[in-house]
């Protein structure tokens, strides 16, 4: 399974839940039924040919029949899930979900609930659960809930299958791959140490177009606050990307892109719209595009510099970023 929830981890779901299709991949994996029902209306395949698991769940009766209406494989987690199911007349295939030492999302009371599918004649195609701490082969609760997982599979009937590992646990535990495994950030590169283990390759490039390059004397201070102050005259090129485009507002005064090989620091707080860099001593006019990560810097070093995640970065990026794809 593909993931390709958060708008393809910002990159475009449609573009990238089409690559993967056409690369094979037979399903691909939802946050919500919005995101699923957009799928399905955009992309155009036969059901048969790309189940979207909408891991989620359904929220209400409502979504319940959305799932019947357009063909989507849904996850549940709570035993009503499946009765709004049943009540809107839902006949496709489903998912249940386990908590095996997340916390997060899982069915309660997985007695009642096998009692409830077997009264009713109808299955779960996978059982699922999530690992906690996949990114960290020696934690002990990886065990723990592998464990707990398979025990509760054994419980159910053969042709239920079972689906635990996102993108670090198919790195480090392989082993458990069971029926389905579900890439997420190590579909776009997004992961150094994914990227080394699986041999994965970056996905994307962030680069912001330079609006105007200005001479700022020295002593003169840029951008709200006036928190940097230039200690000798400098150009300052003022770039169209701000943290309404995805731009960390935390990069403010710490982060830097980089032009024809050569790094630019951010000066000043990150606008809503701009921001600004030093770029003297190099040859950057207006037009330009300087990179943001992907470049030089990779998406965990950004990350790190801004005190946050790749993750965050790449769910983060605006809609006003124009995605450009190439093959």
């Amino acid at each position: 399974m593909g993931v390709v929830k958060a708008d393809g981890y910002g990159h475009g779901a449609v573009e990238v839940a089409r690559v993967l299709s056409e690369a094979g991949a037979r399903t691909v994996g939802v946050a919500s039924c919005d995101e699923a029902v957009e799928l399905r209306q955009h992309l155009g395949f036969p059901l048969e040919r790309l189940q979207v698991v909408v891991l989620g769940g359904v929220a209400d009766p409502e979504e319940a029949a959305a799932c019947e209406i357009w063909g989507l494989t849904p996850v549940i987690h709570d035993l009503e899930q499946f009765c709004w199911l049943e009540t809107a007349g839902f006949t496709g295939r489903f998912w249940a979900k386990i908590d095996t030492g997340m916390s997060r999302l899982g069915l309660r009371d997985l007695n009642a609930f096998r009692q409830c599918v077997t009264d009713a004649r109808r299955l779960p195609e996978y059982l699922m659960s999530h690992l906690a701490c996949a990114d960290d082969r020696d934690h002990p609760l990886n065990t723990e809930q592998w464990s707990r997982f398979v025990g509760e599979l054994e419980r159910w009937p053969e042709g239920v299958s079972g689906s635990l590992l996102n993108s670090a646990g198919v790195a480090n535990f392989s082993d458990w791959g069971l029926g389905v495994v579900r890439p997420g950030i190590g579909i776009y590169g997004g992961s150094g140490e994914l990227n080394e283990t699986l041999g994965l390759r970056r996905a994307s490039v962030l680069r912001a177009r330079v609006k105007q390059v200005r001479l700022v004397r020295a002593g003169r201070t840029v951008s709200y606050g006036a928190t940097h102050q230039f200690l000798r005259d400098s150009r300052i090129a003022v770039l169209g990307i701000g943290y309404a485009d995805g731009m960390p507002w935390h990069l403010s005064g710490v982060g830097r892109v980089s032009f024809g090989g050569e790094l630019c620091p951010i000066v000043g707080r990150v606008c809503m719209d701009y921001t600004m860099v030093d770029v003297s001593g190099t040859e950057v006019e207006p037009g330009d595009m300087v990179e943001v990560w992907g470049g030089i810097d990779g998406l965990d070093e950004v990350a790190e510099m801004a005190g946050t995640i790749g993750y965050e970065l790449l769910t983060r990026l605006g809609s006003r970023v124009r995605r450009v794809y190439v093959d």
